[in-house]
């Protein structure tokens, strides 16, 4: 695993609970992964899996699902229960499954940012173009915003809890380069209230900036075909600075 997983076990849980009580649910998100799973049934696979939000929503009783996660601090804030979905601690560059057996591979939200290394996000794909099975697809989700966006000075995100704040967010936003030249995006966020072990929690997030061209040659290069593009969860095309986001499906060269 590579040490830019470090930051979620103290991450996870906030996160966690950040996604269940202080933002509303993405219904656009779900819907459009709950589709794509019943265009592909059979056994999926959700990399970056966290505490399970997708992985558990979208499953389908009559296949298995499997969720995939480096983070064990993420893992115990599993919203599921039984054996489907099943939970896995594991990395993607790693995947602990046989060749040809998935129909379904999907690695949602930023996840993909947070593999730093180009050359490990490349594993990712060959992994993924190893365990697709005939037919199978694979979704990757990107955020090209993130190069855009601009740098901020702290300033407070959310007071969680009324007057007895359980969770209050302050957070900058920086862009940095790394000893590489490659240019990141550098969540800094400090975390106060009762639900906060010693009442403050600091914590840096660095995600890596993907371009579209980088995703779609990286994904070539693993023997991957670029199934479809779209620049949104309602599947409308990708128009560059225009879409909030990318979301490529690729299958599995001479499918």
């Amino acid at each position: 695993m590579g040490t830019e997983w470090g930051v979620w076990e103290s991450y996870g849980p906030l996160f966690s609970f950040e996604e269940r009580y202080v933002f509303p649910e993405d219904s656009a998100e779900m819907e459009f992964y709950r589709y794509v799973h019943g265009k592909h049934p059979g056994i999926a696979l959700e990399l970056g899996a966290g505490d399970g939000r997708l992985t558990v929503a979208t499953a389908n009783g009559e296949y298995l699902a499997i969720g995939l996660e480096p983070s064990a601090a993420m893992l115990d804030c599993w919203r599921g229960s039984g054996t489907n979905p099943c939970r896995v601690r594991g990395s993607a560059q790693f995947i602990p499954l046989r060749r040809k057996s998935v129909r379904l591979v999907t690695f949602p939200y930023n996840g993909l940012h947070c593999i730093l290394d180009r050359n490990h996000r490349k594993t990712v794909f060959e992994e993924v173009e190893r365990v697709l099975a005939p037919g199978g697809v694979f979704v990757a989700e990107t955020c090209p915003f993130f190069r855009d966006r601009p740098d901020e000075e702290p300033v407070l995100r959310y007071e969680y809890g009324g007057k007895d704040v359980l969770l209050r967010l302050v957070e900058s936003v920086t862009h940095l380069k790394d000893r590489d030249g490659e240019e990141r995006i550098v969540f800094d966020m400090v975390y106060t209230g009762k639900l906060v072990p010693d009442g403050r929690k600091e914590i840096r997030l660095v995600l890596a900036l993907i371009s579209a061209g980088e995703l779609l040659t990286d994904l070539k290069a693993a023997g991957l075909d670029i199934l479809s593009v779209w620049g949104d969860y309602d599947f409308s095309p990708w128009c560059g600075d225009a879409s909030p986001r990318l979301l490529v499906m690729a299958g599995r060269r001479n499918r």
